[in-house]
């Protein structure tokens, strides 16, 4: 069992969930201490701990309390300054690791060109497990890219990203509880992404304009789901799902290339359109 799994225990227990008067005691406790963090606030570095905002460019440390147990609720909340142009969270290689509620990472405010989420340098990934969504982004333009991350047992969805050009790379989704990678908007790209055995789909891609390069492995429903407008998806290998290996709705998708094979459903399913 990894370190980070050690302390999220309740991955492999799907009963269990944050109740109880003294955990929910615990959870508002937390929330109250919420604070900025960062290794420049006010031109000092504040070590996050669960719950906090990270207002600055930083790298995440070994010592720093969010990594160093498990979060009753939320992880950490990037939120740039006003006049931001960017903002950087680098996890080092280290994971956040949750009780089964809230979000790992949510991005709230990421500059005017966005923030960039990145699990760490040299090849290594951040992990982010055992939240209810591992990381959220639900404001389009809010993030530029997101690479270099392991979302695992997470007990919803891996990433939901609503994108306005994103790029995510380098993202592995594993058994989460319903969909790997959940993305809506325009003009994003899913490059290098694994999702593997998460309860509902592996990828989840409604919008326009999206690129998906991915592979879905032993997902418990599809392995890819599109929809929206001329999403090209050629790149894609999709295998051992339990429904489709690739579901297409909408038009002018691109599927020809994609590689699928022993999916319980069939390899490629059609609602209300097109795919070429």
């Amino acid at each position: 069992m990894t370190p980070a799994a050690e302390r999220a225990p309740w991955i492999f227990s799907p009963r269990a969930r944050c109740a109880g008067l003294a955990l929910s005691l615990l959870c508002v406790a937390v929330t109250s201490e919420a604070r900025d963090c960062g290794d420049s606030v006010g031109g000092v570095r504040v070590p996050c701990a669960c719950g906090d905002a990270v207002v600055s460019d930083t790298v995440l440390d070994p010592h720093d309390p969010v990594v160093s147990g498990r979060c009753p609720i939320d992880g950490l909340t990037v939120r740039a300054h006003d006049h931001a142009e960017t903002i950087t969270l680098d996890l080092d290689g280290l994971a956040l690791v949750g009780s089964g509620s809230g979000i790992g990472i949510q991005v709230e405010k990421g500059g005017s060109e966005g923030a960039a989420i990145i699990g760490g340098s040299d090849g290594r990934r951040g992990e982010i497990v055992g939240f209810n969504v591992g990381v959220a982004v639900r404001k389009a333009e809010a993030v530029r890219r997101i690479q270099g991350l392991v979302l695992k047992g997470n007990r919803r969805n891996g990433l939901e990203l609503r994108t306005a050009g994103t790029i995510v790379v380098g993202v592995r989704a594993e058994r989460n509880g319903s969909d790997g990678v959940r993305v809506t908007g325009r003009g994003g790209r899913l490059l290098d992404i694994e999702s593997v055995e998460n309860g509902e789909a592996g990828v989840r891609a409604f919008g326009f304009d999206l690129i998906v390069e991915a592979r879905a492995f032993d997902n418990g429903r599809h392995g890819i789901v599109t929809g929206g407008y001329r999403s090209d998806l050629r790149r894609s290998v999709s295998m051992r799902n339990r429904g489709y290996g690739v579901l297409v709705a909408g038009t002018g998708h691109r599927v020809d290339g994609v590689v699928t094979d022993a999916n319980a459903q069939g390899q490629l399913g059609h609602r209300n359109g097109g795919a070429r």
